[in-house]
């Protein structure tokens, strides 16, 4: 038969004993002490002072745009008018006038037919005659100023180095002859900035020869440029070759692949 164990007053006093208990306490107490104790949310801390917003190479992009602007103003305003400059503004007149480049013995002017066209509503603003000359002159100091922006954002594409694209735009933004030709009511400025763009788009097909945007961008640019100064098309053989040569790779890559 089982064992039952009575349960006695001498047994509940002994239980209730003081030595019980405090033999019980400080068990109590060593597991409260090994216990982890919870870790303490650190309130956080505001430092004063405000956020940095800009960056060094953004401001140093600006200082070089900046400056590119600055030289453009400057030259357009001081340079003496350009023998062909005046075949540029008579073919805004002609423009604004008939709708083409047509020179009154005839002549079709299509060279700079893009700053022809471009200018011609400020010739019909009132603003066509050579005494207009350095406000004529404002769309290459804007094309020039913008060409700047464009050699930082195609070199950092290129070299993936923002130092190296702030040091190339900063060399274009005092480059002489870019802030002459930015002074102008000639072509050059424009195709600067045209060529620029057009390079990055045929780039980027070389690594995306299958997107339409980009070829109908590409192709929109070249012959912008081409109205702008037939001079754009001595890219056309480097670009095929490198065309060609980025063609020949994938081959290669293709075949070694395949089994």
């Amino acid at each position: 038969m089982p064992k039952t164990t009575q349960i006695t007053e001498g047994s509940l006093a002994q239980t209730d004993s003081p030595d019980s208990n405090g033999h019980e306490t400080a068990q109590a107490a060593l597991v409260a002490e090994s216990a982890p104790q919870p870790a303490q949310i650190a309130e956080p801390v505001f430092r004063e002072g405000h956020p940095q917003r800009f960056s060094l190479i953004t401001i140093g992009l600006f200082c070089a745009l900046l400056t590119g602007l600055l030289l453009r103003v400057s030259s357009a305003e001081r340079l003496s008018s350009h023998v062909d400059e005046s075949a540029s503004v008579m073919a805004a007149q002609m423009v604004a006038d008939k709708g083409v480049p047509v020179f009154p013995s005839g002549t079709l002017y299509l060279q700079g037919a893009t700053i022809s066209y471009l200018l011609a509503p400020v010739v019909k603003l009132g603003y066509g005659g050579l005494e207009h000359l350095n406000t004529l002159r404002m769309l290459s100091v804007i094309a020039g100023t913008l060409a700047i922006l464009a050699v930082f954002y195609l070199t950092r594409w290129l070299t993936q180095s923002s130092y190296t694209a702030l040091g190339v735009a900063a060399l274009l933004a005092i480059d002489p002859a870019s802030v002459r030709w930015g002074g102008m009511v000639r072509m050059y400025a424009l195709l600067q900035l045209v060529s620029l763009i057009m390079l990055y788009l045929f780039l980027k097909l070389l690594r995306a020869p299958g997107s339409q945007g980009l070829i109908i961008g590409f192709i929109a640019t070249f012959w912008f440029g081409v109205f702008t100064h037939i001079a754009i098309c001595l890219f056309l053989p480097p670009m095929l070759a490198l065309h060609l040569l980025d063609q020949e790779r994938r081959l290669t890559t293709h075949f070694r692949v395949l089994p």
